[in-house]
């Protein structure tokens, strides 16, 4: 079977969500990291993807390749001739000004490609979920995900919420087993397969809590989840940073915290304003 077009990560993209466990996780390996891959052999490839070797031929030649080395010459012609969707390096700019420029409308481009590939029936079902929850427990891997955990659980604190983030696996395992029915678990994790993270949240759910996951389509992490945000960005093959996906994560936080303080009661609001006033009156 020949591949029905001649980009390979949209191929991927495309039947993300039908692949088996072990071809997904190859899969997101290849669109976090596509140039990674193409200088990568079959056993580094599986041992960051923990699967076998074997998979990847599998994976290969489900997409309709040969082998890796048919699917690896073709990957690396898409990105050699591809446009970039977050192109700054090769776009002309004489001075700071024009630059900032530049990086804000590709920043504007991406993310309202992503803010029309979101459900907002999930986004409602999770502010329901956070707004009504006895505890929310915030789980976060790698730097960002950890950064947005510890922003998501202080904002929801501030909001009156019993919230709590913990980065630290065995830590985030003995929070899982004292979650419970009415509680509620929010993981960040753009990858999506780290397997501590897939435990706890497995633990989580026996106890009944609700899980939240942020994380792209058709991961592990998505698997598990309650209530999936997901994150669907174009492939970027000049800045590795994933700020794209950073700036959408942030944003769909902010909505979820707007959305949860809609919904607060009085006495919460009353409170929000009388800590706020603490805080403005020690500025100085």
């Amino acid at each position: 079977m020949s591949p029905t077009t001649d980009d390979p990560l949209a191929l991927i993209r495309h039947r993300l969500d039908v692949m088996p466990r072990a071809l997904r996780q190859v899969a997101t390996l290849i669109i976090e990291d596509a140039e990674w891959v193409l200088r990568a052999n079959v056993d580094e490839i599986g041992e960051r993807a923990a699967v076998s070797p074997p998979t990847i031929i599998r994976f290969c030649r489900e997409m309709g390749y040969s082998g890796l080395r048919d699917f690896k010459l073709i990957l690396a012609q898409r990105l050699a001739v591809g446009i970039p969707h977050m192109d700054h390096g090769s776009q002309p700019w004489s001075n700071g000004y024009e630059l900032l420029q530049t990086v804000y409308t590709d920043m504007c481009r991406l993310v309202g490609t992503w803010t029309k590939s979101c459900d907002p029936n999930s986004i409602d079902k999770a502010i329901d979920a956070l707004a009504n929850a006895n505890r929310i427990d915030c789980y976060g891997i790698g730097n960002t995900s950890m950064f947005l955990a510890n922003d998501a659980q202080s904002r929801l604190f501030r909001l009156g919420k019993n919230s709590h983030a913990y980065f630290d696996p065995h830590m985030q395992m003995y929070s899982a087993a004292t979650l419970s029915t009415g509680d509620v678990l929010l993981a960040i994790s753009h990858v999506g397969i780290q397997s501590t993270l897939l435990e706890a949240v497995s633990v989580a759910k026996k106890g009944g809590a609700t899980v939240i996951g942020i994380t792209q389509r058709g991961t592990p992490l998505a698997t598990q989840s309650d209530i999936v945000l997901s994150i669907v960005m174009p492939e970027d093959t000049s800045i590795r940073m994933g700020v794209e996906s950073n700036t959408s994560q942030l944003l769909l936080l902010e909505s979820l915290i707007v959305g949860v303080s809609s919904k607060s009661s009085a006495k919460k609001i009353s409170d929000l304003e009388r800590f706020q006033t603490v805080l403005t009156s020690r500025k100085n």
